[in-house]
């Protein structure tokens, strides 16, 4: 199944009442969505047809969270999350720790890029045109710091979706362990070295599986 497929999915399962989308390039994603959206990027190129009230940020996700409130854009808290962006693991960390801080207990956070088919594609740099990065490790520190999130990493084609749900917005481990960790990455500490390893790490299950 392809991401987008995956998207749709979820996006017609929940039916949410706003979505939050970080890296959308030409907009192949943020196009699926039927409600109110916030989208961030430093680069935009969107050719997609967007049909629904959608607010562009041109800007990093990191200067877009110390800039604005995404409760008063929305006028609420995120229904639906999807992380996109930089493909290193302290940067989709540092998104998923501002989007949860935005959430309510039944915000559903999607993180692209977490089961690279080939370890090439896991490079810090890229280096091949399939690029995920290391994303993969971001769901592996979730696990370790954050037992209390629901974590699924969905076997979608090429590279992979995670899928985090139970956020809980009053949560500070994250934000006072994150120097640490961002040590730990670049320290290799969390570095898998093929792509069955990654795999084995993540236990991935079929989308419909997550709905059952």
């Amino acid at each position: 199944m392809y991401y987008l497929d995956a998207l749709r999915i979820i996006q017609t399962e929940i039916q949410p009442n706003n979505y939050f989308e970080i890296g959308c390039e030409y907009g192949e994603s943020l196009c699926l969505a039927k409600c109110q959206s916030i989208a961030v990027d430093p680069e935009f190129k969107i050719t997609h047809q967007l049909v629904n009230p959608t607010r562009l940020f041109k800007m990093t996700s990191d200067e877009f969270f110390m800039q604005h409130q995404v409760k008063n854009i929305l006028n609420g808290p995120i229904d639906l999350a999807f992380i996109d962006g930089m493909h290193k693991a302290e940067y989709a960390l540092r998104d998923f720790m501002n989007i949860e801080k935005n959430s309510h207990p039944g915000t559903i956070v999607i993180i692209d890029d977490v089961l690279p088919q080939k370890i090439e594609w896991a490079s810090r740099e890229k280096q091949t045109p399939e690029w995920t990065g290391d994303v993969y490790k971001t769901i592996n520190i979730l696990r370790a710091y954050r037992s209390d999130l629901e974590i699924s990493v969905i076997d979608i084609e090429f590279k992979g979706m995670g899928i985090i749900t139970n956020t809980n917005c009053f949560s500070d481990t994250l934000s006072e362990k994150y120097t640490a960790i961002e040590n730990e990455i670049l320290s290799s500490e969390y570095d898998l070295y093929s792509a069955e390893e990654v795999r084995n790490s993540m236990n991935p299950i079929d989308i419909t599986d997550f709905y059952d």
